[in-house]
């Protein structure tokens, strides 16, 4: 290597260098475990807390804190993967028309994009999410979320509270992803011959108003 392609190279690396600086100097200043203060601002619960704290009301036997918490993950949970989707679908965007500062290293250019995408990911996060909020998620609680895991437990604790239109409505949720949930179709089947039950107005709780809104207007061509 010629003394030029290694002053070159030098000189690329200490850029990247810089960048990999300014993600880390981003993180610690937006409160990812770093010490802000003496007083520090109470922690906000995310999904895997609330679902935690409804797992133990269930078990409990404390069924109206059970529908409580396990509705807030719910919806705690669909509010951070959207904004999660929404910042990368944005930045996936952005990098496309970031200046490049490697020109001369093309090797290392899709270092650098990712570098300044991971960059705004989190300042975009940072202006919708709390700063005391904790990321660091299990891997089986994120797939209890995925495979609608959740809507076992809210089934029987709305059944529990007398709330039996919602517990066929979760238990149809959950059926809707777990098809070959039998016990979960026997549930359903049980709310469903209930006499507080409209089977018409059973639904899916994960889908869009939208395709709701659809539905019941083919409804009416069938």
């Amino acid at each position: 290597m010629t003394l030029d392609r290694k002053h070159q190279c030098s000189r690329t690396m200490g850029k990247l260098h810089i960048l990999m600086l300014l993600v880390m100097k981003t993180a610690t200043t937006q409160g990812y475990g770093q010490k802000q203060s003496q007083t520090q601002p109470e922690k906000v619960k995310n999904f895997e807390d609330l679902y935690s704290e409804g797992k133990e009301a269930y078990l409990d036997n404390n069924f109206k804190d059970c529908v409580t918490t396990i509705e807030a993950a719910i919806k705690d949970f669909k509010f951070y993967t959207d904004t999660v989707s929404k910042c990368k679908l944005k930045c996936s965007r952005k990098s496309e028309m970031f200046p490049s500062v490697l020109k001369h290293s093309p090797e290392i250019v899709p270092f650098e994009k990712l570098i300044h995408e991971t960059l705004c990911v989190m300042k975009c996060k940072q202006k919708t999410l709390s700063k005391t909020r904790v990321e660091n998620i299990e891997e089986k609680t994120r797939t209890d979320f995925e495979t609608k895991k959740p809507y076992d437990f809210l089934q029987l604790c709305y059944y529990q509270t007398g709330d039996h239109q919602n517990a066929a409505n979760a238990a149809f949720t959950n059926l809707v992803y777990n098809s070959d949930h039998e016990a979960m179709r026997e549930n359903l089947k049980f709310y469903m011959a209930l006499p507080e039950v409209d089977e018409n107005i059973v639904k899916n709780l994960e889908s869009p108003d939208y395709v709701e809104q659809y539905l019941v207007g083919t409804d009416h061509y069938r």
